[in-house]
């Protein structure tokens, strides 16, 4: 069992199918981060799905995620696969229709660190950088909501 675990959530006013899209699209993804995101692989279904393989640069940090679950509209998982200060890392991503008829996502993030303290740091970080980045998502989703 990894020795660290986030869990995050948060409220979306878009649907469940809307936000799905969104976070499946490995470049909009990266727009919850400090950090640039290209997919580097195509999926065996689609081009993001189970299979494909995002790059992540942070700084010098290099490291690759692959998807491994991809279930439209409710489910997306992935793990690092190369690279970067974390193993055994685990993001876990569940996306539920809320009463008010947007989207609830509960996300977590399990891992360990490579090297002593990193984890904890790394931890604190992706915290931050969530809240921040969750705020420039909801600004590209909310013409959807409306839509």
């Amino acid at each position: 069992m990894p020795e660290h675990k986030i869990t995050l959530e948060h409220e979306f006013l878009a649907s469940p199918e809307q936000v799905f899209d969104y976070f499946a699209d490995h470049e909009k993804f990266g727009r919850l981060w400090p950090a640039k995101i290209r997919r580097i692989k195509t999926g065996e279904s689609e081009p993001n799905g189970i299979g494909s393989v995002r790059e992540i640069r942070v700084g010098p940090v290099r490291l690759e995620e692959t998807i491994v679950s991809f279930r439209r509209p409710e489910l997306l998982e992935y793990r690092v696969t190369r690279g970067g200060p974390l193993k055994n890392h685990l993001g876990h991503i569940e996306f539920h229709r809320s009463d008010s008829g947007g989207t609830r996502i509960f996300y977590t993030i399990e891992y360990d660190g490579r090297f002593p303290l990193v984890g904890g740091l790394i931890g604190k970080q992706l915290r931050r950088d969530w809240t921040q980045g969750v705020s420039r998502v909801e600004q590209e989703l909310a013409p959807l909501a409306s839509s």
